[in-house]
């Protein structure tokens, strides 16, 4: 699965459902002059999911995760890897200690961390060329204050080290934004399975929930990172047009179940007749090219995918609602946070 982030179109209080890749956000620090990591190319830094509740009414409002690649040949030595939490020039996020991952390879090694207001520092053994090191974390943001609607909080990865190559010593950084949800939005991060109550749009044509069980174990993800949230601005796509609702979700151990309510339904539609369109595209794009089938006999997507289908979506059930509404069961069986990142 190459995508987290599925949003799909229903129409004039429609859905979208369809993803874009949770690295879609990803910003590039600049290099400081490196040979092992010209460009900052080497660095990832993500947070997930991208929007959440302000007091999430369980576990932790995200994650954040950095990863250092080394791909040249030469060694990083007394490599220390940083995640600091910053809203403008405040202190912006709360750390739990116990709750710190730090990787090679992708499997679990012992490295020295250190937590100081609103940053983690974890110093790791020489790095040789051809592989990568990593850490991560919950955490729940606590700045600004109080934390409104559209607050944010910008998670930054540093990366400071020296080469094995006689070069100098060199620091770089790459880093990722988190949105506080509005009434519109909802989101956390969980020890296992939750669910996430559903939210509507300002005019209550559109709303989107969840119920999930935990992420699948072998992607090493600190916690069980879902997000949803239902946009204001209409799009149109195949004729019909509608607003975008959005989910942000790991792959999970089974599947999702997703009630997305549209009410009325568009002109000249019927709850039986009504195309789902899914996007692969970022949040923001009206590239809405593939239909989401219904489930098969198990609740899940067809199996072999059919091209211009959803391949981790399917519609399980259509119920008519009051009001020329429509109700829409939808399964979903996430995705990788990025095979670039996930191990």
């Amino acid at each position: 699965m190459r995508r987290s982030l599925r949003r799909v179109v229903l129409g004039v209080c429609a859905v979208a459902l369809a993803t874009a890749a949770v690295l879609g956000y990803v910003g590039r620090g600049d290099a400081a002059g490196t040979n092992i990591c010209p460009g900052s190319v080497c660095l990832v830094t993500v947070v997930s999911p991208h929007v959440t509740s302000a007091v999430p009414d369980a576990g932790f409002a995200a994650f954040a995760a950095g990863r250092f690649n080394n791909n040249s040949p030469s060694t990083a030595t007394h490599l220390k890897l940083t995640i600091s939490f910053t809203d403008g020039a405040a202190t912006a996020a709360k750390v739990q200690t116990g709750t710190i991952g730090t990787f090679v390879d992708g499997s679990p090694v012992a490295a020295t961390c250190t937590t100081l207001d609103s940053s983690v520092s974890c110093s790791f053994p020489n790095l040789a060329g051809g592989h990568f090191a990593k850490v991560q974390f919950p955490f729940t943001p606590v700045a600004p204050t109080p934390l409104t609607d559209g607050s944010t909080v910008k998670a930054t990865l540093g990366a400071a080290y020296g080469e094995g190559n006689g070069g100098a010593n060199d620091t770089q950084s790459a880093s990722d934004v988190l949105t506080i949800a509005g009434s519109s939005a909802r989101g956390k991060c969980t020890a296992g399975a939750s669910s996430l109550a559903s939210v509507s749009n300002s005019s209550l044509t559109s709303s989107i929930g969840v119920d999930y069980p935990a992420a699948t174990t072998g992607q090493n993800l600190p916690c069980t990172a879902v997000g949803i949230g239902v946009s204001e601005t209409q799009v149109t796509v195949g004729g019909v047009a509608g607003f975008v609702a959005s989910l942000e979700l790991p792959l999970v151990n089974g599947f999702a179940t997703v009630q997305h309510d549209v009410t009325p339904l568009p002109a000249k539609t019927t709850v039986k007749g009504l195309v789902i369109w899914e996007s692969l595209q970022p949040v923001g794009t009206t590239n809405f090219d593939l239909k989401v089938p219904a489930c098969d006999p198990a609740g899940l997507p067809p199996i072999p995918a059919t091209p211009g289908f959803s391949s981790d979506t399917c519609v399980y059930s259509r119920s008519s609602l009051p009001k020329g509404g429509g109700r829409f069961i939808m399964h979903a069986l996430g995705a990788s946070i990025d095979p670039r990142y996930t191990p």
